[in-house]
């Protein structure tokens, strides 16, 4: 591909291949050649749009070969996707409306297909957002999509949606006021298949990144059905799911209490025991948030594990060390029975592990461990007196 560029054959009369109405066949290649060097970097991308086709690959959109229409539209979806300029640029040419255009008439399931994908990479970059009425227009057709219901497809669209979701508060808003939060967990409910389960807690994990839709997951029937996600056999499934349970234990005592009502304590506690330490980290964060959150009543059900988190102490891994400390420091917060927390605490040998890191590299893990061994509560009670 780089010695074709470099000879100067991706050229001006490339475009003569692509505007060649009386040859179909020399469409298609021509289109499938720029498919693939548009698939290569950034660097290719520019080099095709640079020779002026992009106007040319739009009017073939309205080609009356199916596979030609096929081609220019995934060639489209990989300028498309290689940042935002080039994705506004292509808008501006008009591509999105070209596309809902063909849509409006039965088309060819792979070209349906493509079209889901390429409405998803229209939605990626959305630090720099697309206008909001391009937003609507693309959730018009990705709704019909999913109406059709064929599996592919729906899943292609909630890939959509998982970018759609990482955007600005008015566009996550859009989507909800939609139905759409709604559509996303009842498919979490109902659809356990490896295909689907990534998009789906993806879609609302970017949701919850937002703190004022929080309380709108809590309110939704979403503890109830993430146990699937949390033992899933992936592992990027699992952390993904203890991300989102994480982000939405930070509201407070409510989503805590949800979090003991569905019983999900006991997977998270296996989770941080048995899991992958890549996903312990996120785990271990859910635990931290629990016990900052709960109330008094709660304490007592989180405290029952104790155990078995302190078991998993054992300085080798930073992060999650100081996110189990901290949880020790928010729970003796929230308690006055320092004498149960050091019993755990000195049975589970936490003790000296606490000594050990006063000299530790990491300072804020030191800290807390200091803050800990030396702890008083606000009678002067001492956690472990000397």
């Amino acid at each position: 591909m780089d010695s074709c560029i470099d000879e100067g054959l991706l050229n001006d009369k490339f475009n003569s291949f692509i505007r060649g109405d009386n040859n179909p066949n020399l469409q298609y290649e021509s289109c499938w050649l720029l498919t693939n060097i548009t698939s290569l970097s950034t660097l290719h991308t520019l080099s095709v749009v640079g020779i002026g086709c992009l106007p040319h690959l739009i009017k073939l959109l309205d080609a009356p070969n199916e596979n030609v229409k096929h081609q220019a539209l995934w060639t489209l979806g990989n300028i498309i996707v290689d940042g935002y300029i080039l994705r506004d640029q292509c808008i501006e040419a008009g591509v999105l409306s070209s596309v809902v255009d063909q849509l409006s008439t039965k088309r060819e399931p792979e070209f349906l297909l493509t079209a889901a994908w390429f409405f998803g990479n229209v939605c990626r970059h959305m630090s720099h957002p697309i206008k909001l009425s391009c937003l609507k227009q693309i959730l018009d057709e990705l709704e019909f999509l999913i109406e059709m219901k064929v599996d592919d497809l729906t899943r292609e669209c909630f890939w959509a949606f998982t970018f759609i979701c990482d955007s600005p508060l008015d566009y996550k808003q859009e989507f909800i006021n939609r139905g759409l939060l709604a559509l996303t967990v009842c498919k979490m409910q109902s659809q356990n298949e490896d295909r689907f389960c990534m998009p789906l807690v993806k879609t609302v994990t970017n949701l919850a990144s937002s703190e004022t839709i929080l309380p709108l997951l809590v309110n939704t029937q979403l503890f109830g059905c993430l146990r699937t996600f949390l033992t899933h056999k992936r592992l990027p499934i699992r952390k993904e799911a203890y991300i989102l349970i994480n982000r939405m234990t930070s509201l407070g005592s409510d989503a805590v209490q949800l979090l003991i009502e569905s019983d999900l304590m006991p997977v998270i506690v296996e989770g941080l025991l048995f899991d992958d330490r890549n996903v312990a980290l996120p785990v271990a964060e859910v635990i931290k948030n629990a016990f900052k959150f709960a109330n008094e009543s709660q304490l007592g059900s989180l405290w029952s594990h104790s155990h078995a988190l302190c078991s998993m102490f054992t300085s080798a891994m930073a992060n999650l060390d100081k996110s189990l400390l901290v949880a020790v420091r928010n729970l003796l917060q929230h308690t006055n029975d320092l004498e149960e927390v050091r019993n755990v605490l000195e049975e589970e040998g936490i003790v000296e592990t606490l000594e050990s890191l006063q000299s530790h590299e990491d300072k804020e893990l030191t800290l807390i461990s200091k803050e800990l061994l030396f702890y008083k509560n606000e009678f002067d009670v001492r956690l472990f007196p000397s």
